[in-house]
């Protein structure tokens, strides 16, 4: 399935079939295979097919049990054989069983406790016929959004995308200001995850979340039980490295089960080559070819494609390549913002997101395999340094750094950087660690770690080495912005945003990581909230609604409910792997992909190519800012005007250090990407197109 949308009525009268016609036609995008419509007194319900899975084929969705129940749904459920065998399907029309019956089917044997059996990635809703009562749910990490309009005791609208519901009539268009601020001031990405949207009256449905609405009640409940226990029999680190082997291939196989061409993106990093080379192994074994696309930025300093050669060196591949250059920014960038119903958050990859999906497109695939996440999943284990800095241990701190140090100088840092000796590098890297944990020793007021650290022989030539190059770095930011406390993540607002600092309670709260509602112990909390965090979910939600506006799924492995489970515990110093890092997905890896990529320590600093877009873009920045402020006078409302241009002068300099530059460039194109959402708001994508006369249905 591809996209679904319903129109409740909860006062009385009846879903009028030219509002379900308005909420189709504004996503009939998604119908590459097709649509059917249920529409019966208050309730009118639309899926849109696209099929994937073998057994998508029979879907016949709006399904209506004999029960009463209608689902809709857009869904791939992984563990179908799990759940077949627990429902009691009988073995001859278990195959053709689509994942929206075998859904409805676990509602009405479980209920609300059905979402935590499902794994896989899914929105759905189930309209109740007697009970006149709506239950819908969302997968565990967002990979498939909903969005929703709710004016309690009348009406309950929802969509897969925003302007399905921006069609309606009833539906206020106005837009959220502490939304846009929060874009803008580019607010930590692990911050929790809020439903509020661009537009104040429309929500989304959060991950984990189901959703219960009828007359008189409205209720959301996080259902994930991440049910750790299970894993109690792993003892020793090759315990761990074989059931992260095992599982991994089981996320990837599960989101290859389809007769059509499947793509992957292929960067050349650790991530997106694990995917691409255990699926081409999969693949191979059926006799298919693994579609791969590699953004080539045209830059010598970014450029991945010698490791991305280094897999496609082992064959099993058709392989493309998208070069970055090809494609108009502005264009690009506006193109995603009218696809996604909100400005783009990716800095560097938009133009390069138009050439992947066009291609995968034009090979006529349906699932793009993406490597998404996976350093958030399987991180860096970065607590076997941090653990003994706390506990005032500094043998084994020491110790464990002399093992990170090795491999850190070779880091991916600004050219001023790069240029020091190995000795320097290592030197200012660990005052740097040592500064933040002072930082937090007295903000905490533990006086013996302080003590600690500033008697430490050879701390100070590291905490001095440290704050040379800070003062070096925030002298240019005295002299150039005029401010000594000053945050830039918020000068950028305007006048009509600047009450949304931290100081605001709303942008407070949102700063806060994700509440603990799995119960999980409390030292796996910072890992599971980076994972289940405002940046996971939007991304998502980028990649979904731009993969939908070109006929094909966005799947991402890393992304899996059990591997994400199981990422939670695996051991830090695995992860640590003797200063390597990511040592867990290193380890799993051995003879499946080249040694090469996978021993890779280093990460591209794609920093040069946004600097170089900033230069070269044509209309130049200020260019484009002055005339949609002109046409637009509400963003110099949004936009703090003087802070914007002189930013701009400032990065074109060559006065100032690249690490004060890349400080302010975020906020540049952020700017350009409210822009640009704005200009297609206003020309207003939403009209609509389609008469609310019109009686006649195209299904």
């Amino acid at each position: 399935m591809s996209g679904l949308l319903g129109i409740l009525k909860f006062d009385g009268s009846d879903v009028q079939l030219s509002d379900v016609e308005m909420m189709k036609h504004s996503l009939r995008h998604l119908a590459l295979d097709g649509m059917n419509m249920y529409l019966k007194g208050p309730a009118g319900m639309i899926s849109m097919y696209l099929h994937i899975s073998p057994e998508s084929v029979y879907e016949r969705q709006p399904l209506e049990s004999a029960k009463g129940k209608i689902i809709v749904a857009d869904a791939r459920i992984d563990n179908r054989v799990q759940l077949l065998e627990e429902l009691q399907i009988p073995e001859e029309t278990k195959a053709f069983i689509p994942d929206s019956e075998l859904i409805l089917a676990a509602y009405e044997q479980w209920g609300e406790e059905c979402a935590d059996r499902l794994i896989g990635d899914f929105v759905f809703a189930i309209w109740d016929t007697h009970q006149n009562r709506l239950f819908c749910a969302r997968d565990h990490i967002g990979a498939r959004p909903l969005y929703y309009y709710h004016l309690p005791g009348k009406v309950f609208a929802f969509a897969s995308e925003i302007k399905g519901l921006l069609a309606l009539d009833f539906v206020p268009q106005d837009l959220d200001e502490l939304k846009i601020a929060a874009h803008l001031s580019r607010l930590s990405d692990f911050r929790s995850y809020v439903d509020g949207t661009y537009f104040q009256s429309i929500k989304s449905v959060k991950p984990a979340h189901f959703l219960t609405v009828s007359a008189e009640q409205f209720s959301q409940k996080f259902y994930w039980d991440l049910r750790l226990e299970r894993f109690s029999h792993l003892k020793t680190d090759e315990d761990f490295i074989q059931e992260f082997r095992k599982t991994f291939i089981e996320s990837v196989r599960c989101r290859t089960r389809t007769a059509f061409p499947i793509a992957a993106h292929l960067s050349g990093g650790l991530d997106s080559s694990s995917v691409s080379c255990v699926a081409r192994d999969i693949l191979q074994a059926e006799g298919k070819e693994l579609h791969t696309f590699h953004m080539d930025v045209e830059l010598p300093e970014c450029d991945e494609k010698p490791y991305a050669e280094a897999v496609l060196a082992e064959g099993g591949f058709r392989h493309h390549y998208v070069k970055i250059n090809d494609y108009d920014y502005y264009k690009t960038t506006t193109e995603v913002a009218y696809m996604t119903d909100a400005p783009s958050a990716f800095v560097v990859t938009p133009p390069a997101q138009a050439g992947w999906m066009k291609g995968v497109q034009k090979e006529g695939c349906r699932v793009l395999l993406t490597g998404h996440e996976g350093d958030i999943v399987v991180d860096y284990g970065m607590d076997v340094l941090w653990e003994p800095l706390k506990k005032g241990q500094w043998e084994v701190f020491e110790e464990k750094f002399e093992e990170f140090a090795q491999y850190a100088v070779n880091f991916n840092f600004s050219k001023r950087i790069n240029a020091w000796s190995p000795q320097k590098i290592k030197t200012f890297y660990k005052g740097i660690l040592l500064e933040s944990e002072l930082r937090d020793s007295i903000a905490e007021r533990r006086w013996g770690n302080v003590k600690g650290i500033l008697t430490r022989r050879g701390n100070w030539k590291s905490l001095f080495e440290a704050g040379k190059f800070r003062v070096e770095v925030a002298w240019p930011a005295i002299t150039a912005l005029g401010r000594l406390k000053a945050n830039p993540n918020y000068t950028i607002l305007g006048p009509g945003l600047q009450k949304y600092t931290l100081d605001h309670p709303e942008v407070s709260r949102q700063m806060k990581g994700a509440e603990n509602n799995a119960g999980i112990p409390e030292h796996l909390l910072p890992h599971y909230q980076q994972i289940f965090s405002e940046g996971m979910t939007k991304f998502c939600d980028i990649f979904a609604h731009v993969g939908a506006h070109h006929g094909f799924k966005v799947a991402h492995p890393f992304l899996d409910r059990r591997l994400i489970e199981l990422s939670l515990l695996l051991p830090t110093t695995l992860n640590f792997n003797e200063g390597k890092r990511r040592g867990t997905i290193r380890e799993a890896m051995k003879g499946i992909m080249p040694e090469s990529v996978r021993l890779r320590a280093v990460k591209v600093n794609f920093e040069p190519l946004i600097h170089q877009t900033l230069l070269t873009a044509t209309p130049s920045f200020e260019e484009y800012y002055k005339s949609a402020a002109e046409q637009h006078p509400i963003l110099r409302i949004w936009i703090n005007e003087k802070e914007f241009l002189k930013r701009i002068e400032i990065c074109k300099s060559n006065d100032y250090p690249e690490e004060f530059k890349s400080k302010l460039i975020w906020h540049l194109f952020r700017s350009i990407y409210l822009i640009n959402f704005y200009s297609t708001y206003k020309e207003n994508p939403y009209e609509k197109e389609v008469s609310r006369t019109e009686t006649e249905s195209s299904w």
